[in-house]
């Protein structure tokens, strides 16, 4: 009798998180020093924030962001997520005299409980608890509250780093797909879990946009080389 070998090659993967900061300065808004021209919402790092009041402003000829106060007219300024976000801490910059910025968490938008800030030389960190989706950084001083920055740490999409395939290595990060280790202008197939080709791009830069696939598990192809990725 003959005998039929099979020989079944499997990826050997290591899966992994990838994460993201997104951090807010008086650089990254477009709008000055008016209130009123405040947006409701404005797009930081490719998400959506809620806004009040939040303008520019100065400490001692320093560039700063700058939330209203309490006691006029004016609502209390603050920036908070406008759609869910996997965080896990947000640290605020301050600059002057600190001015009571107090930061809100929570696993929806109508349900946020103070976060105890830690303060590390010119920082103040507010570590969420697990399962934080929203967050809220608020004015609650009875006068402007000022800060340098504010960074938002965001924990990203899950991926599989590939550390056997040739030396090649892929991991997603924020709908991107990063590939180590092939040549630029190298054509990157993507396959469905069942096997159908469903996308087809050159590699540029190292990378390739993944912001037409929705959530699920996928197999990269550049070359001869496969790997495994989760959206």
């Amino acid at each position: 009798m003959r005998k039929i070998t099979f020989l079944v090659a499997a990826l050997c993967a290591t899966l992994f998180v990838s994460a993201t900061t997104i951090t807010i300065n008086e650089s990254s808004i477009t709008w000055g020093t008016a209130y009123a021209n405040c947006p409701a919402s404005y797009t930081f790092g490719g998400q959506n924030f809620n806004l009040v009041n939040l303008v520019k402003g100065q400490v001692s000829g320093d560039s700063c962001l700058q939330f209203s106060k309490l006691t006029d007219t004016r609502a209390a300024g603050y920036i908070a997520n406008a759609a869910e976000l996997n965080l896990t801490s947000v640290v605020i910059t301050k600059i002057g005299s600190y001015q009571n910025l107090s930061v809100y968490a929570g696993a929806t938008a109508t349900n946020l409980t103070v976060v105890t800030l830690v303060e590390d030389g010119s920082t103040f960190t507010a570590t969420m608890p697990t399962g934080t989706k929203f967050f809220k950084a608020i004015n609650e001083s009875s006068y402007a509250a000022t800060c340098a920055a504010i960074a938002i740490n965001i924990q990203g999409e899950s991926g599989v780093n590939n550390t056997k395939a040739n030396n090649m290595s892929m991991f997603v990060a924020n709908r991107t797909l990063m590939v180590e280790g092939v040549a630029d202008g190298t054509m990157i197939e993507i396959y469905s879990a069942t096997g159908a080709r469903i996308m087809m791009q050159e590699l540029v830069n190292g990378q390739v946009q993944l912001d037409n696939l929705s959530k699920g598990v996928y197999v990269v192809r550049a070359g001869n080389e496969k790997c495994k990725i989760v959206l």
